[in-house]
């Protein structure tokens, strides 16, 4: 609105005085932490160190992949349009860009965690004797995660008509006829509302299962489900913190700096997910590569 636009300073389009630029640094650091659990889980998979390779490793892979994909985009976007300035210091012909960066990062989040869910779920019926109850669990959990993959990815699609819109219509040179969705932030929340239920969900199911029906897991085994059960809990608080600022940057016009926070808690989910799925497979890189000289 005009009367909010007044309100703001004066552009400083080539030297903001507030800008945050510390994105490459942080996602770097993210790619490389991810990177080398990743590596290192199909390094022991490979060699059978830590079981055969399976479904729940591709899976991975495809997650890891969208993550670096995701952290790339967030990258271009604060390198090129503005992502982590005012809004009042974002040139007018990058917010088409902007909104590009923002689609596409919804849709690499999306493929990136349900991929990594679907993973650990599927590491989590690896790893037990066969139950009856165990197996209806993890595959409610699987298709409930697939069910929610399907619809949101829909309704990515057809929140604007034709899809190009959703970011061209930043561009105050286009002027074809469109037609998009008027309550983003019903379905921001959804977004993020579905992604924290499937985080706890795969997280608090197989806990409680394991707590209430005998699974014949070893000790070591229950110690290591409980560990990573409680580091999973802490991706569910990055979906929590990361669906209020998908509340925020619907109840703002500084969307690019709102934008940042979303963009930041969205890497940290993303690749603490693919983390905590591959932490387990640690412990045989401890026991064939540590133990001895520990040991000693």
């Amino acid at each position: 609105p005009p009367s909010v636009i007044a309100s703001w300073p004066a552009p400083q389009y080539n030297h903001p005085a507030i800008e945050r630029k510390w994105m490459p640094q942080f996602g770097a650091i993210w790619i490389a932490a991810s990177t080398i659990l990743v590596a290192g889980r199909l390094y022991l998979r490979a060699t059978r160190h830590a079981g055969s390779l399976g479904l729940d490793d591709a899976l991975i892979i495809v997650g890891w992949l969208f993550a670096v994909a995701l952290t790339v985009t967030a990258f271009i976007d604060a390198g090129d349009y503005g992502l982590g300035r005012h809004t009042w210091d974002v040139r007018l012909e990058w917010y088409s860009g902007a909104a590009l960066m923002g689609f596409i990062a919804q849709l690499f989040f999306l493929i990136s965690t349900c991929a990594t869910k679907c993973s650990v779920l599927l590491f989590y019926r690896r790893m037990v004797d066969q139950s009856g109850r165990w197996i209806y669990a993890v595959y409610g959990a699987l298709a409930f995660t697939v069910c929610y993959f399907i619809g949101i990815l829909l309704a990515y699609c057809l929140i604007c008509q034709p899809l190009s819109a959703y970011w061209l219509s930043y561009d105050f040179r286009y002027d074809k006829p469109y037609k998009c969705i008027n309550d983003g932030t019903a379905l921001s929340i959804c977004v993020g509302v579905f992604s924290v239920i499937s985080d706890l969900y795969a997280v608090i199911l197989p806990y409680v299962i394991l707590r209430r029906y005998d699974l014949h897991a070893s000790r070591r085994q229950e110690i290591g489900l409980n560990i990573l059960f409680s580091l999973s809990l802490s991706v569910a608080g990055a979906g929590i913190a990361r669906t209020y600022y998908l509340w925020q940057i619907n109840h703002t016009y500084d969307t690019s700096w709102a934008g940042f926070n979303l963009f930041a808690w969205s890497l940290v989910e993303c690749h603490l997910a693919i983390l905590c799925a591959c932490a387990p497979h640690l412990r045989a890189f401890f026991r064939r590569y540590l133990s001895d000289p520990i040991n000693r």
